[in-house]
């Protein structure tokens, strides 16, 4: 069994142009992370 993955803090979904969006978190030491998520044509979701 694998071991629990821990969910960092992080804030809300920014939009930065249709289709794409940003989210910034934390991690357990002090650096900042940015996430980006991308509208395939398709309809799904690239994190």
């Amino acid at each position: 069994m694998a071991p629990p993955h821990r969910i960092f803090p992080h804030g809300e979904l920014e939009p930065i142009v249709p289709g794409l969006w940003r989210v910034v978190g934390s991690l357990a030491f002090p650096l900042k992370r940015n996430m980006f998520v991308y509208r395939l044509p398709d309809g799904g979701l690239l994190l």
